[in-house]
């Protein structure tokens, strides 16, 4: 699986066809994870833990802050959060966070 970055969404691909997406905005050193989305045809697949792995390494790369607004990226925070500490991170609950998995 390939993962690429756009400008505001990662994009998880295999043999040129797109798998899901997770979307997000990286502004002023907070990184807000807004949703992930798998396509039924690939679900089961691992793309959604894959999406996130990758997002959640930016803590790497001098994101101070992160607002997590998507519900899967939540579950994935909390079952890995001694993985990131030192990092600032806000749960957004509500009615607008569910994910397409």
């Amino acid at each position: 699986m390939e993962i690429l970055v756009k400008k505001d969404k990662l994009e998880a691909y295999e043999n040129d066809e797109c798998l899901g997406f997770l979307k997000f905005t990286l502004e002023n050193n907070v990184l807000t994870i807004l949703s992930t989305v798998v396509y039924e045809n690939a679900r089961g697949k691992g793309i959604a833990r894959a999406l996130n792995e990758y997002i959640f390494s930016y803590i790497n790369k001098g994101v101070q802050e992160i607002r997590i607004i998507c519900s899967y990226s939540q579950n994935y925070f909390l079952k890995n959060k001694s993985q990131y500490n030192g990092v600032k991170v806000v749960l957004i609950t509500g009615e607008n966070n569910v994910c397409s998995i």
